[in-house]
């Protein structure tokens, strides 16, 4: 809600609806909204035991291909390894720039690492952080992998 006030306010300064965009998304960047939306999907938890949050669906469906022909094509290990790279430095920068704009805000050292300290070690303990590490580790593992040939041979007592 809050980036969208910012945006109508934009709007009423600007004649162009891409000049008011610009202002707005520069303006966007200098607040917590963007590392409160990624926050939030981090510290999502499952719905059922043991099952999955918005980020592990995220990753399942970032590792697949749009369909051709009807078939559905997985990445290769790599590139699973790349595009989920990508998300935890998002993660990252955004907690990196949160901790900037925090630091402008408070005024004792001592509350700012705390804060800071206290904010890095929920993040690493959690469910999201550690499928992401998880995903990364597959990915790595299966890109560095020889791949083992099977010969099959048809059995007429297999087939109806």
């Amino acid at each position: 809600q809050e980036a969208l006030d910012i945006y109508h306010v934009k709007m009423e300064f600007h004649e162009k609806e891409k000049d008011a965009l610009a202002d707005a998304a520069r303006e966007i960047v200098e607040t917590n909204i963007i590392f409160g939306i990624v926050l939030a999907a981090v510290y999502e938890q499952p719905k059922t035991a043991n099952g999955m949050n918005s980020l592990d669906y995220f990753l399942v469906a970032s590792s697949i291909l749009a369909p051709q022909n009807n078939r559905l094509k997985f990445l290769a290990g790599g590139g699973i390894a790349t595009n989920t790279n990508y998300l935890l430095r998002l993660i990252g920068h955004c907690t990196c720039s949160h901790l900037v704009l925090m630091s402008s805000e408070m005024t004792c050292h001592d509350d700012y690492t705390s804060y800071g300290t206290k904010l890095l070690d929920g993040m690493q303990s959690l469910p999201s952080i550690q499928s992401i590490c998880g995903a990364i580790r597959m990915g790595k593992e299966i890109a560095n992998s020889t791949p083992v040939t099977i010969t099959k041979e048809f059995d007429e007592a297999t087939v109806m």
